[in-house]
């Protein structure tokens, strides 16, 4: 006797209809994606925990194993990184002088009513709306300033500059300011 295919034991076969993914030149699917760039040490990969990215890392720090924490990526995607990583500190910095610019906004309404006058502690006027100007003048600078002039800025700014102080440099220097 020879042996009938049982439909009920084969599995299903999924019907062949021709997709038109395959013709469509723009098609999302059909490209290549660009593989995100790898930034966690291979120790962290290795174990799935999360890197700071330091050199060596804390995770590798904490394990006692600092000789495993080795980058695997390239010097341009470490750079794409540290772009990345400047770009959310400026972000936070822009934060920071928005609520500056806030507060000391607040404290001009709060000033002497029509006169645009703000009094400082010690009874002086206009020291405020000074600084006022310069951190509107800092922040045209980050949001609009090139990217070495925006590190530049910022790191004046870490290592304790006075405001004031920087954009006349920057203005001595022939540098376009707000």
């Amino acid at each position: 006797m020879a042996s009938v295919p049982n439909p009920m034991n084969e599995p299903p076969h999924p019907p062949t209809i021709p997709s038109s993914s395959s013709s469509d030149p723009n098609n999302e699917k059909d490209k290549p994606s660009k593989p995100r760039p790898v930034a966690s040490c291979a120790a962290c990969r290795m174990r799935k925990v999360k890197c700071d990215r330091a050199s060596p890392c804390s995770a590798c720090i904490a394990r006692k194993t600092p000789s495993e924490c080795v980058y695997a990526s390239t010097s341009e995607d470490r750079e794409a990184i540290a772009a990345a990583e400047t770009i959310a500190e400026l972000r936070v910095l822009k934060g920071e002088l928005q609520e500056k610019l806030a507060r000391s906004s607040s404290v001009t309404s709060g000033a002497v009513p029509g006169a645009g006058i703000v009094f400082d502690r010690d009874g002086g006027a206009g020291e405020d709306a000074d600084e006022q100007e310069a951190l509107e003048a800092v922040y045209a600078v980050l949001r609009g300033g090139s990217v070495e002039l925006v590190r530049e800025l910022v790191g004046r700014i870490r290592a304790g500059e006075e405001v004031g102080g920087i954009l006349g440099a920057l203005e001595l220097d022939g540098r376009e300011v707000a």
